[in-house]
């Protein structure tokens, strides 16, 4: 076997220097490889096969196709009423009201440093923060009711649009004895 290993080489130089009789002229050739080379190559390369013709039978709708396994459940129309949005305030108790203010209005710095009442000074972290939700809530009720008013106005309907800013007024109304916070002024930036 080492001996056939070695005459292989030999063998493919012999061949390689043997003349071609058959070889036409090459000055005009436009290929960059002689025709046996090519014919050569070209016998080993698979047969065209060309795609079957496109069946004449009527597609299904692509939609209805699942694609990449993907499945379409059927168009489904629901009928009735939206579920009810809770508020926070539904959601919540009085205690997780409180506790979720104070997260939200006082870092954890804060909280610590107003977690005891000193009389004279101030409030605690939690009346002050349920100060400040609540006027948040207020300032929410309001704009969305002004945006709705708004609508009720561009649509047409100024008295309809009359009434709701009139009820906006009376059920957004501080109470005379509830100034809005100063903290609350500053952490929004008033």
């Amino acid at each position: 076997m080492p001996a056939l290993l070695r005459l292989l080489p030999a063998l493919l130089v012999f061949a390689l220097n043997l003349p071609v009789s058959a070889q036409e002229d090459t000055s005009e050739r436009t290929r960059a490889v002689s025709d046996n080379l090519a014919a050569a190559l070209a016998d080993t390369m698979p047969k065209f096969n060309p795609p079957p013709p496109p069946s004449e039978e009527p597609e299904e709708d692509p939609f209805d196709q699942p694609k990449n396994g993907i499945v379409r459940l059927p168009t489904v129309v629901v009928e009735g009423e939206r579920p009810p949005v809770f508020s926070e305030r539904q959601l919540n108790t009085d205690k997780g009201l409180k506790d979720l203010a104070v997260k939200r209005y006082y870092s954890g710095f804060g909280a610590a440093l107003n977690s005891t009442e000193i009389p004279l000074l101030g409030a605690l972290a939690e009346k002050t923060a349920i100060q400040m939700w609540e006027e948040d809530e207020r300032l929410r009720l309001m704009a969305d009711y002004n945006e709705r008013a708004d609508m009720e106005a561009a649509l047409g309907e100024d008295e309809k649009s009359k009434e709701t800013r009139r009820l906006i007024q009376e059920a957004t109304a501080r109470d005379s004895g509830m100034p809005p916070s100063a903290l609350h002024r500053e952490a929004k930036g008033n």
